[in-house]
């Protein structure tokens, strides 16, 4: 059965100086392929978004943010260009970098201040 929040996770690709160094520094998933970014799309002044289409896309947007809540995770930078669009209106956060678990059994501080520069989401804002 297909899950309405899954993401097919098809390869992971390490740098092999950092393989052979043993020191990882950065990990790439290979996933899905979206045609669009919301940010692409405001950019592009399309005209041929319709009531329907905008209610769809803020629908799915908010039941994946509910998702990452319930499983508390926070992403602390969804912007437009982090947010991904099939032509059908799936929806699919990308680019975790800066999110975090919120692990209940640890008291653990966020900063506020590891987040893209022209962006603060309300999560960083309202701490």
């Amino acid at each position: 059965s297909s899950n309405h929040f899954s993401v097919r996770l098809f390869d992971v690709v390490v740098a092999e100086d950092e393989l052979e160094s043993r020191k990882l520094t950065a990990v790439f998933l290979v996933m899905d392929l979206f045609e669009h970014s919301l940010g692409d799309m405001i950019s592009s002044n399309v005209d041929n978004f319709s009531v329907d289409h905008l209610i769809v896309l803020i629908y799915n947007l908010v039941c994946s943010v509910m998702y990452l809540h319930r499983v508390n995770v926070i992403h602390r930078d969804i912007k437009p260009s982090n947010i991904l669009i099939t032509t059908d209106c799936t929806v699919r956060i990308c680019d975790f970098g800066f999110a975090r678990s919120l692990d209940k059994s640890k008291k653990r501080e966020i900063s506020p201040l590891a987040v893209s520069r022209w962006y603060r989401p309300p999560e960083i804002i309202l701490c």
